[in-house]
Order: C-alpha cells, then structure tokens, then sequence
C-alpha cells in the first residue's frame, strides 16, 4: 500500500468530478461480483498488504475491518466484505497502527527464528524434483536418479554451508540493507531454479553420478554465494567474503581472482571466468545522447 498514494489506493474524484478507481476498490469489487479472475466457486478470496501500516492508508479500512464489512468510498459506493474475502496484512512492526486498527484484527506474531527458514526450504526441493518429470507426472530411471541426487545434495549443501555455525559467521557480515535469512533462502531457491532447467536434461544423462553431484553442489555454492555475498557491503564483498567463501566451497574457485568472477558451466564440467564468455564492451561510434539501452 505505501508503493502508491492513499487515492491511487482506494480511488478518488478528479478535477472535472469523475470518478477514478483506485487498485484496492477494484479488487474488493471484483471480487464482491464475481468479476475478473475471481469466481462464486472460490472458497477464499486473498488480499494481502505487505508493509507499514500507516495511519493514512489503514483508517479508511476500519468500517472493512469492525462489524460493518463494508468499504465506503468517496464516490458513496459501498464494497461489502463477503464471507469468503480475507484481509492479510503482512508486518514487520505495529509501531504506526492505531489501537483502533489493532483492535479490529486478528494478530499473529510469528518469530523468524520459531519456524525458520527450513519449511520453506523442504518445500522448494519438493517442487524443484518435480521438473524432471514429464507431463504425465512420471519420470524415467534415469531421471528419477537425477532427481534423488539433486534432492540428496541439495539437503546436504543447506546443512553444510548454510546452517549451524556457518550461518553465525554469515551474520557477522555487515550488509547494505538488512536481509533476513528466509530472504536469503528464497534467493538461493530462484537462482537454483533459474539454473537447472529442462534444457539441461540432456547434458545431465551423460554425466556420471558423481558428476551430477558435484555440478549441483557447484551450482549451490554459486547460487549462495550471490544470495549472501550480493547484498554485503562493498569491503566485506570483496575482501573477508571472498576469503571466507573459497575456504568454505568444496568446489574449488581457481585461484587469481575473486570468487564473483565465476561461473560452474555444465559443459566443461569447471568453474569459468566471466571474462571469457562475456564479451568486450565496444564503444559506440556516436553522440552519447543517442545511444538508447534496451
């Protein structure tokens, strides 16, 4: 809600007296009518407000909250609050909120460090595994191998390089912005999922066991060493991390550079220099105010 004004939230009349929806009333209208994506079947129909809470935005929403349900907008229109439209607000403090806005809600503390980032976790792997397979939801011998090797190395890298004491050293690191671990998880997760695709299946039934290990361990090493080390500030990034991650990787970086100018590619079966893929930026023979990116 913050990313927007307080009209562009809920609507507002213009200068020449016409109405102009705001992106939370059509919502709570579609989903009231039945319009749109939403459908009479659905037995729950979610609206979650991540961010602060603020005075300006929340208070417009306490008749939705009370016992009247009913969102009333500056246009005199009146948006009621079905049975199965929930509102979801995800916090990180309730330092801005009212007595009067805590009082209409229900609220659920939940602690980083009572479910962890371990959950999430298990239920990445599960679905990651499920790409092998085919659109039958069956998968051959050998690619169920390849799915268990992933599941089994992937298990083995949180708990190697992620958990226990190895996550105490990671939060002596000192950081750009504060990033909390289940951030840091969920980045690992994508850039793992970005990295393994179905296009590689055919490359991976030629490797051995043994080198399908290795490649997803590598993968790992390198999808946490953005995870952790990207938002570092500049002098840890480059100096005590790189230091820090050489000695924890068990796939080795070649030496000579740091550990951010590499990649594991799955044809050569080796960690590669950026350098050597990326291309040499040219110049453009032009005025600079013509040069347009994409």
């Amino acid at each position: 809600p913050k990313a927007v004004t307080s009209n562009e939230l809920f609507g507002h009349m213009t200068k020449t007296k016409e109405w102009k929806d705001g992106v939370l009333s059509t919502i709570m209208r579609d989903q009231t009518k039945n319009q749109g994506v939403y459908k009479a079947s659905h037995v729950h129909k979610w609206i979650i407000l991540d961010g602060d809470i603020d005075p300006e935005w929340i208070e417009s929403l306490n008749t939705v909250m009370d016992d009247n349900k009913m969102l009333t907008l500056v246009s005199n229109e009146r948006i009621p609050l079905t049975p199965a439209m929930r509102l979801l607000f995800e916090v990180s403090n309730l330092k801005n909120a009212t007595p009067a806005t805590v009082s209409r809600g229900g609220v659920l503390f939940i602690n980083e460090s009572d479910v962890g980032w371990k959950p999430y976790m298990e239920s990445w792997i599960d679905s990651f595994v499920e790409k092998f397979k085919d659109e039958d939801g069956r998968a051959s011998e050998v690619i169920s191998k390849i799915a268990d090797n992933a599941r089994s190395v992937f298990y083995f890298c949180f708990d190697q390089y992620i958990d226990g004491s190895i996550l105490e050293q990671i939060h002596a690191f000192q950081t750009i912005v504060p990033t909390m671990d289940i951030s840091m998880i969920q980045t690992i997760c994508t850039i793992l999922s970005a990295l393994v695709t179905p296009d590689d299946m055919p490359t991976l039934r030629e490797l051995k066991e043994e080198e399908q290990k290795t490649l997803f361990e590598a993968y790992f090493i390198y999808a946490a060493m953005w995870a952790i080390g990207g938002p570092l500030v500049e002098e840890d990034k480059y100096k005590s991390f790189n230091i820090f991650w050489r000695n924890t990787a068990k796939v080795k970086f070649p030496e000579g550079s740091i550990c951010f100018d590499f990649f594991y590619d799955i044809k050569t079966k080796n960690w590669v220099h950026w350098t050597d893929t990326v291309e040499a930026y040219e110049p453009l023979d032009q005025l600079f105010v013509n040069i347009i990116v994409p």
